[in-house]
């Protein structure tokens, strides 16, 4: 059972025991309390879940992101050195943007 329905169950069951009067007069502060509160959370917008990126978007966001370059030349091993170069600033804004869409 979700928490909106447990709300829901406890304020129609104190409703039903107020109405019947069964609640005492020394609760009644208390219990119109609740049910104002009951009634404010669930008046609420019901949020989603959280939409996060997959495995292969992230992926994708970080080969977006980097690129290789020539680090220059090894005499030793007399080849051209190749080195990855990531833009974390660039991925960063993009997969927050991606995050931001999905979850609003």
């Amino acid at each position: 059972m979700t928490n909106r329905a447990v709300m829901q169950q406890a304020l129609e069951c104190i409703e039903r025991l107020n109405m019947r009067g069964f609640i005492l007069a020394d609760f009644e502060d208390e219990v119109e309390s609740a049910i104002t509160a009951l009634r404010e959370a669930l008046e609420q917008p019901v949020q989603r879940p959280w939409q996060g990126l997959t495995p292969e978007e992230v992926q994708f966001y970080r080969k977006k992101h980097s690129k290789l370059f020539n680090a220059g030349y090894d005499k030793v091993t007399e080849t051209n050195l190749i080195a990855e170069e990531f833009n974390s600033i660039g991925f960063y804004k993009e997969v927050s943007a991606a995050l931001k869409e999905r979850n609003t």
